[in-house]
Order: C-alpha cells, then sequence, then structure tokens
C-alpha cells in the first residue's frame, strides 16, 4: 500500500546506475478550498456531471466498485499476463472509427473535454505544472523551444500549460471540430505552432524537433502495436535531453483478473495497468522511466491518475 509520502523506486524497469535517480512521488497541487475542482474558464453544472461524463470517467467509477484503484507496486504482477489478457480481449475491439464516430457528440468546451468533470480542470493543471516544472529543475533538463500537445481536444491544457512554458506549442487532434474551435482559441496568439488534424497512430514528426511531447488521456484509444509504434515514433521526434510525459488513469487488480484490462464499448477505449503501459515504452519503443509522480486532488472514486517522463534510452547515462 503506497501513503501520500510514499517514494517508491520502480526497480523493475530501470537499470543500477539510474535507480537513485527515478522516484514515485506526489505531486504538490496545492489546492485552496475556493478553487478546489472548479475551472476558471468554465461555469460547472455539478448535478448534471456525473450523467454526461465520457467513458473516460464513467468507467473510473464503474472501477471502484471493482475495486481497482491502483497501487502500484513494480514487482506484483507477472506482466506476460497482462499481454495475454491484452492480446486475446482487448486490442481486437479497438476501433478508430467508433471512438472518432464517439467523440464527434462531444460539444467542444472544457466539460465536453473532461466528460461533464470540468471542475478538476485547475487540479489537473496544478499537478502537471507541478510536474513539468520537476523536469526543468533536472541537471538534464529539456528546452523550453518547442512543445507539442498530442491529443489536444480544444487546446485546453496547451492554453492553460503548455504556452506559459514553451515558445511555440503544436497540437495534435483528429476532431476537425475540436482543431477549429483551438484555432478560434488562439487566433493571434504568437505561442501557436501548427495543428495536426489526425489520429496519434498517423502522427510521424521529424526527428528532433521536440522538446518536451505531452499525451495526456489519449493513450487509451491506441492498440498496442500501435502505442509502441507512436512511443518509437515520439522518441526520435525528441531532441537531445527531450521528455516524453504521459499523463493518464490506470488499472490495477488481481493477476488473471479480466477487470485489469478494461475495455469500454461505447468510446472504443481501453485502460490498463500502468505496469503494462511502462512495460510497452521501455521494453519494446527503446525508451527508459525518468519520473512517475502521482496527481493529486482527483474525486477519490476516479481512478488514480500519474504522470509518466520518458526519454529514449540511448540518451540517458548509463
Amino acid at each position: 500500500m503506497m501513503d501520500g509520502n510514499s517514494l517508491i523506486t520502480t526497480d523493475k524497469f530501470l537499470n543500477d546506475d539510474s535507480k537513485a535517480d527515478i522516484v514515485m512521488d506526489v505531486a504538490e497541487a496545492v489546492v485552496t478550498e475556493e478553487n478546489k475542482f472548479t475551472d476558471t474558464d468554465v461555469a460547472v453544472n455539478t448535478d448534471n456531471a456525473q450523467s454526461v461524463g465520457t467513458p473516460l470517467f464513467q468507467k473510473l467509477s464503474r472501477s471502484n466498485e471493482n475495486k481497482n484503484i491502483l497501487e502500484y507496486n513494480p514487482n506484483s504482477m507477472d506482466i506476460s499476463k497482462y499481454n495475454e489478457l491484452s492480446e486475446q480481449d482487448v486490442n481486437s475491439k479497438i476501433n478508430y472509427s467508433d471512438a472518432a464516430s464517439y467523440w464527434s457528440e462531444v460539444p467542444p468546451t472544457v466539460d465536453g473535454m473532461l466528460g461533464g468533470f470540468a471542475r478538476i480542470s485547475s487540479a489537473d493543471i496544478k499537478g502537471s505544472e507541478t510536474f513539468l516544472k520537476s523536469l526543468f529543475n533536472r541537471k538534464d533538463k529539456p528546452g523550453r523551444a518547442r512543445c507539442v500537445d498530442c491529443g489536444a481536444g480544444i487546446g485546453r491544457i496547451t492554453k492553460r500549460l503548455l504556452q506559459r512554458h514553451f515558445g511555440k506549442v503544436d497540437m495534435v487532434e483528429q476532431s476537425r471540430k475540436f482543431t477549429d474551435t483551438a484555432r478560434e482559441n488562439f487566433a493571434d496568439n504568437p505561442k501557436l505552432g501548427e495543428i495536426y488534424c489526425m489520429g496519434l497512430q498517423d502522427f510521424a514528426p521529424a526527428e528532433a524537433v521536440y522538446d518536451v511531447i505531452w499525451v495526456q488521456w489519449v493513450i487509451i484509444y491506441l492498440p498496442d502495436a500501435d502505442l509502441v509504434a507512436f512511443f518509437r515514433r515520439m522518441g526520435r521526434a525528441l531532441k537531445p535531453n527531450g521528455m516524453l510525459v504521459v499523463k493518464d488513469n490506470f488499472t490495477s487488480g488481481e493477476l488473471n483478473d479480466p477487470n485489469s484490462i478494461i475495455f469500454d464499448e461505447q468510446d472504443s477505449s481501453v485502460t490498463r495497468p500502468m505496469e503494462y503501459i511502462v512495460e510497452l515504452a521501455t521494453k519494446k519503443a527503446g525508451l527508459q522511466l525518468l519520473r512517475t509522480t502521482l496527481q493529486k486532488n482527483f474525486p477519490k472514486h476516479l481512478f488514480k491518475v500519474y504522470m509518466l517522463a520518458f526519454r529514449p534510452a540511448d540518451q540517458c547515462s548509463l
């Protein structure tokens, strides 16, 4: 069991020389009583939040009933069991067209992007900013020239976080409705770079163009093979000292428990254990895990959300 002050080295995924520098810690996302679970950009109808929630958050409430809240112990699970479950039960079910169809019905608002949970936006941004600043405080810190927001939606994260820390921010988003809204929101904003209207499975930037690649609440739409390929392409797209940040919700559970990998038919998404994602990134995509941090101040009935920072293994000190 991990409490909020625990420091856990992720030994399973690190070489001996890296272990001392890689810890799991808790984001110091300080949220006052006045602004907890609120967003200054949107008026929130909290009575309606549960009913309009997207699968991204609806499934989290269901998982709590199954006690699949993440308790991360990198030595507690046999990853081959997850490989077997995922290969047989999940990857063949993910359908990009179904996911696109689902999101075509979602309004281009902060509340829409967060499935009726716009009230968590401020806590989310505070946690992300604390995590990003911790990366900038490293000796091998990334630059601040260019970032890309993957799965950007209408640009919520770009607006409230990334544009304040980078000279230019590109966006990748598969929904034309969302990218059109983002263009309107960032009209005449010199921080906005390119907007790529495509899915992450098709995003293939040039080599060494980004200091940070930010990927939040979107890997759930990629089957394993496409996710590994995406991780590999992003590794090549990073500048020296660049970092790939993944922020998402994760499942857990007992060995051989089919609920450990959850497929949602409504939006054709899959939520996996964090161990499983780290395994794909480190063992199959050539990345190395640098830091993992828990997001604080989210409603307790949601899955725990973690931020993971990766870098190509061949750029890490051995």
